[in-house]
């Protein structure tokens, strides 16, 4: 029965959104909270409804540490009218209501503003109650991303005043000789700007275009002329610009030029009846160029001059930079020979002390992250001053975070490790230095199962697990100093996710929260699980078979889904494996070799759909089009084949016992349809049925046929 639709009706499709976790293993100090009373009654079932309302999918996830702010606090929720779910944060109702997933499944939520600190959020509806409720973490931790071009860098982290400034002009490619800036810019509050040999970056000129008075404007220039080249300085003295350089040679002359400058600068200062700055001094290694970056970072934010030292000793022209030192702290990282070529300049009665060269504490720090160019690390350490630290590298920046806990973090460095190490930094800041340390271990066999070992006993834990943004539910167990994680059943996917093919990769994200006597860990941790295909749901709420077959055919590629109606109690699988034997049998669709078949498992990508559903559904859907099975016949209604459940279980008299038969001509008539063939008659008595011939209706004077080509032989098969 049914006849191919004039048109197809446009399928709708889902959009898909999915909001990846990031990687790590990381920390928190904070006792987990008592659940505060929200106002909710337990969910219970309601009267007239199959059980109480379901809450999965938590978002953010259960454990989770985010930086205070705007947030969705979202769940796909089920057993219950949508408008009715209410979402809480400590027990106070928020919205308004938002679509956090492009309605993947259903998930809905409603914005929040968290404030740092530990928060409840929940699910409830004001008739079954509190529905789900679970913990997070704001940290109070502000986070700015700020690149590695060292133009934008170097204005950035300089700052905008009104009124004349001194420039400081660098030569990033030159980092061994440009790092002096960091200490005479914050002497002098100066703005630095990267300059090249020939040219100035668009940067740089920009905002010397912004000033008004260059005559008031006096320009310092690093290093000898293979950095900043004379072209450069003569054109700027050409604007009229008072240009001098300060240094020639290598990294340690033209440190102790910059230090010579900056203490002519602090004597003025005094003489003009200013503070008395003093006259401190840091001595740190000239190589690597790290450990320079470490010592200029420091004078820096203490005030004081830097002088560098190479293998041999501190350069002649660091002399009287040490000689008017009050005050010197010598780096760790000196050797002997160094610290010997010092002590000879000093004076008598200088205090001198040790110095690791580690950030001091800060209310702001610039982490300069392993992938940053050495250009961005050297203007980022204009932004040291006694309020902002500069920490180089990304581990020694979380280990900062974490003891020191700032109000700000600045991160230079490229836009995708910033966003990597974002998460990790409030993780670092909630939980402190202290915190137990744990190691997290996912092994993604079947069962999925994640292993916590601990330094100390586990008193209490909370394991999430999602696989590309859905939850998977497991059982957890805590012996000692360890907590595993066992997965169960994994997560019904979007027919979008589900995997082709078994042994298909997903993303497994973990979110736990352990406690010990010694404080709180919060750790994240990433991996991924091969995943065998599950039904999916379409969006009529049909059983999709997961998977895919072999391509059968030579022409073009037509693809099919197969799909069950859930209260038709019928095994998917075993509905799918004979559909699919059907559909690719040599004597179907393809035989002529203008056209290939392959199932698929997703109803969305399918270009042709095979579903089995009660008569009623049938009736409905073909009704649609305008379609009468009166509850006993199938249909193609534009785009399904809707194969009616009794005709699937019982077939027609016609074809008396043999079920397989008539089978074949269901699937085989009905998809005929999908692919443009219309109704034909018996051709004559004792002829094999055309299989577009309505043989459920009777077979006339033919003999029952459920394949478009009985005589075609076998056809080479092409695996997909």
């Amino acid at each position: 029965m049914g006849r191919p639709a004039s048109q197809h009706p446009q399928r709708s499709r889902w959009p898909l959104a999915l909001a990846m976790l990031l990687i790590a293993t990381v920390a928190a100090a904070a006792p987990l909270p008592t659940a505060p009373q929200v106002g909710f009654k337990p969910a219970v079932a309601a009267e007239g409804t199959a059980g109480p309302a379901v809450a999965t999918d938590p978002l953010p996830p259960p454990g989770a540490v985010l930086a205070a702010g705007p947030t969705v606090v979202g769940a796909r929720v089920t057993g219950v009218s949508q408008p009715s779910v209410q979402f809480l944060v400590d027990g106070i109702r928020t919205g308004p209501f938002v679509d956090p997933d492009g309605q993947l499944s259903g998930r809905r939520g409603a914005e929040a503003t968290l404030a740092p600190g530990i928060h409840r959020l929940a699910v409830a509806t004001p008739d079954q109650g509190l529905v789900r409720e679970w913990d997070v973490t704001a940290s109070g931790l502000a986070i700015d991303p700020a690149g590695t071009d060292p133009a934008e860098l170097a204005i950035r982290m300089s700052g905008r005043r009104a009124g004349p400034r001194p420039i400081l002009l660098v030569d990033p490619d030159h980092p061994g000789t440009a790092l002096a800036a960091a200490p005479l810019a914050a002497t002098l509050d100066a703005l630095v700007l990267p300059a090249g040999q020939n040219d100035l970056p668009a940067g740089s000129r920009q905002a010397l275009a912004e000033v008004d008075d260059p005559a008031e404007q006096p320009v310092l220039v690093l290093g000898g002329p293979d950095g900043v080249g004379e072209v450069v300085t003569a054109s700027l003295a050409d604007l009229g610009y008072p240009v001098t350089r300060l240094g020639t040679g290598g990294p340690a002359q033209v440190a102790a030029g910059a230090a010579a400058h900056q203490q002519a600068h602090l004597r003025v200062v005094a003489e003009q009846g200013g503070p008395d700055a003093g006259m401190a001094v840091v001595v740190a290694p000239a190589d690597p160029t790290t450990t320079a970056l470490r010592g200029a970072a420091t004078a820096a934010a203490v005030g004081a001059a830097l002088v560098l030292v190479e293998a041999s000793g501190p350069p002649v022209e660091a002399t009287e930079v040490l000689a008017a030192a009050d005050t010197v702290l010598l780096a760790t990282e000196l050797t002997d020979t160094q610290r010997a070529g010092v002590a000879a300049m000093l004076p008598e009665g200088v205090a001198v002390s040790q110095d690791t060269l580690d950030p001091r504490r800060a209310n702001e720090a610039v982490v300069v992250l392993d992938g940053a160019p050495e250009a961005a690390a050297l203007v980022a350490t204009r932004a040291a001053d006694p309020n902002r630290a500069v920490v180089l590298g990304t581990a020694a920046g979380r280990a900062w975070v974490a003891e020191h806990r700032p109000e700000r973090v600045t991160l230079v460095g490229p836009a995708p490790e910033a966003a990597a190490i974002a998460p990790l930094l409030h993780l670092d800041w909630v939980d402190g230095p202290d915190a137990p340390r744990v190691e997290a271990l996912v092994d993604p066999a079947d069962p999925l199962t994640v292993t916590f070992t601990a330094d100390a006993p586990i008193i209490e834990a909370q394991v999430h697990v999602d696989l590309l943004g859905f939850e998977w539910p497991g059982a957890l167990t805590v012996e000692g100093d360890r907590a595993i994680w066992r997965g169960e059943q994994r997560p019904r996917l979007p027919e979008a996710l589900e995997p082709p093919a078994a042994g298909t990769d997903g993303q497994i994200d973990v979110t736990a929260v352990l406690r010990t006597d010694g404080g709180t860990r919060h750790l994240r941790a990433t991996s991924t699980a091969s995943i065998t295909p599950l039904p999916s749901l379409s969006e009529e709420a049909f059983l999709v078979a997961g998977g895919s077959s072999r391509v059968v055919g030579t022409g073009p590629l037509r693809t099919f889904s197969v799909e069950v109606e859930p209260l038709t109690n019928l095994d998917l699988d075993e509905v799918a494996e004979e559909i699919t034997e059907i559909l690719l049998d040599p004597r179907g669709w393809t035989a002529d070799g203008s056209r290939s078949l392959q199932r698929i498992g997703s109803s969305q990508a399918a270009d042709l759909r095979v579903v089995v559903a009660r008569p009623v559904t049938v009736d409905r859907l073909c009704g649609a089009v305008g379609l009468s099975t009166g509850g006993r016949v199938s249909c193609w209604d534009g785009y399904r084949a809707m194969l009616n459940l009794d005709r699937w279980n019982t077939g027609v008299v016609p074809f008396h016992a043999d079920i397989e038969v008539y089978r074949q001509y269901l699937v085989n008539h009905e998809l005929g349809h999908g692919l443009g063939y219309g109704h034909v008659f018996c051709p004559g008595p004792g002829a094999l049925a055309p299989v577009m011939m309505q043989q459920t209706g009777g077979l006339g004077f033919c003999t029952a046929n459920g394949w478009p080509y009985p005589d075609a032989g076998t056809i080479p098969a092409v695996e997909g």
